[in-house]
């Protein structure tokens, strides 16, 4: 008897906070699904970075490795002047060859990370901007579909009205 009557008075409310749950869940998987795609965009970006992290390790390495011979570890920093001068190409190849440039070195294998990241980031973002003028427009004609004949009506309506004569 006492649930008839809670139901009674808050049936709506009741209802309407069941249904806010439901409305909860469909948004906390909507944010988990744009998580999981972020995440994979970010995952992709990691991944196109390796090579170029690669060349830089394999370099930067063989620069700074004292027991390989001065001249190739001079061509490796070299190397790492011509491929990457705005970290490296106002250092003294002396400078790279002791270690000295650890820094310069971090810095641009976080800037690899981060430009494949947001690489990565952008073409997700291009495609829900493709994705979402491709609704506009099915929209947009959907609209034109069904307004079209009313429009056309609402014509014929003015064209034969005793205003319009």
């Amino acid at each position: 008897m006492a649930g008839v009557t809670v139901l009674t008075l808050y049936g709506k409310e009741i209802t309407n906070w069941v249904a806010s749950l439901f409305k909860g869940k469909t948004t906390i998987d909507a944010s988990a699904a744009a998580l999981e795609r972020f995440n994979s965009a970010m995952a992709q970006g990691s991944v196109s970075a390796q090579s170029e992290l690669t060349k830089l390790n394999l370099l930067y390495r063989a620069a700074t490795d004292l027991s390989k011979p001065y001249e190739e570890r001079a061509e490796a920093v070299k190397k790492l002047q011509d491929i990457y001068p705005a970290y490296f190409g106002n250092m003294a190849a002396e400078q790279v060859m002791v270690g000295n440039a650890v820094g310069a070195y971090e810095n641009l294998r976080d800037a690899i990370i981060e430009v494949a990241e947001a690489k990565a980031a952008q073409e997700l973002i291009t495609e829900d901007a493709k994705s979402l003028k491709l609704i506009e427009k099915s929209c947009l004609s959907y609209k034109k579909r069904k307004l079209m004949p009313n429009i056309k009506m609402i014509l014929r309506l003015n064209d034969s009205s005793p205003d319009s004569r």
